[in-house]
C-alpha cells in the first residue's frame, strides 16, 4: 500500500474480514432479539471504524517514518471522534414509552462493536476476537444466568366471573405466578357484566409476561388482556 507504510493488501483484507465476523456475530444476536440495531448496523459499524483505524495506522507509520527529530504529532484524533461519534447512533436506538427506557444494551453494543472494529484495524486480533466473544457471552448467557424480576401489572377483560376467575387462579399455580395484588372492577356493557381484573404479579424465570398473554388470550371467556408497569 502507498502513504509510507508497507502493509499488505492481505493484511487489511484479514483485518476488514475479522471485523465483518465480528459486527455479523454481535449484529445477528441483536437482529434475533429484534432490536432498533440489527446485523447490517453492527457490520457497518464495525467495518467503518476498522477503516479509520487502517487508515490511522498507516498515516502513523508513514508520518512517523520521516518526521524529523524534536518534532512530535498528536495522533489518536481519528479512533477519538469514533468512539464519541458512534454515540449519536447508539442514542437513536434509545427509545422511552410508558416512563421505561429501552435500547440501552443495544446502544452499548454498537459503541462495543466500533471499539472492536477499532481493534481489529490496528491489527490487535487477539483483543478484537476476545473483546467480541465476550460481548457475545454478555448478550447471551449473562442475560441467562443473571434473571431480574420486573413486577408488572396484567389488566385482564374477562367474562363469566366465577369460572374464569378459578382458571386464573389455576394457571398461576400451575405456573408458578406470583399474585402481589388483585384489584377486580366490574361493569355492565350491552347488557353483558364484564369483569376487569388488575393483577399485580412476579413470574418465575422461565415464563415472560408475553408468554403468559399469549397462553391466557386463547381463553374465549377473556375479552382483552395487556400489561401495564407497577
Amino acid at each position: 500500500m502507498k502513504g509510507g507504510y508497507d502493509m499488505k493488501w492481505t493484511d487489511v483484507l484479514i483485518r476488514m474480514g475479522l471485523a465483518l465476523v465480528i459486527g455479523m456475530g454481535i449484529g445477528v444476536e441483536r437482529e434475533t432479539k429484534h432490536r432498533p440495531a440489527g446485523l447490517r448496523t453492527h457490520i457497518l459499524v464495525c467495518l467503518g471504524a476498522c477503516v479509520i483505524a487502517l487508515i490511522e495506522s498507516t498515516f502513523i507509520a508513514g508520518v512517523t517514518s520521516d518526521m524529523p527529530d524534536g518534532v512530535n504529532i498528536s495522533f489518536g484524533r481519528m479512533t477519538a471522534q469514533v468512539i464519541s461519534g458512534i454515540g449519536f447512533l447508539g442514542a437513536g436506538t434509545i427509545l422511552m414509552s410508558n416512563r421505561r427506557v429501552t435500547g440501552l444494551t443495544t446502544a452499548a453494543s454498537v459503541w462495543n462493536t466500533a471499539c472492536l472494529g477499532l481493534a481489529e484495524g490496528y491489527g490487535y486480533h487477539a483483543i478484537a476476537l476476545s473483546g467480541a466473544v465476550i460481548v457475545l457471552l454478555v448478550l447471551i448467557v449473562l442475560q441467562r444466568l443473571v434473571h431480574i424480576s420486573l413486577d408488572k401489572k396484567v389488566v385482564i377483560s374477562f367474562v363469566n366471573r366465577a369460572e374464569t376467575i378459578e382458571m386464573l387462579n389455576a394457571y398461576f399455580k400451575e405456573n408458578k405466578v406470583f399474585v402481589l395484588e388483585v384489584d377486580y372492577h366490574v361493569s355492565n356493557e350491552d347488557g353483558q357484566t364484564l369483569c376487569t381484573g388488575t393483577y399485580a404479579l412476579r413470574l418465575p424465570h422461565q415464563l415472560t409476561y408475553n408468554d403468559m398473554v399469549n397462553h391466557l388470550a386463547e381463553y374465549r371467556d377473556i375479552m382483552s388482556i395487556r400489561t401495564t408497569t407497577v
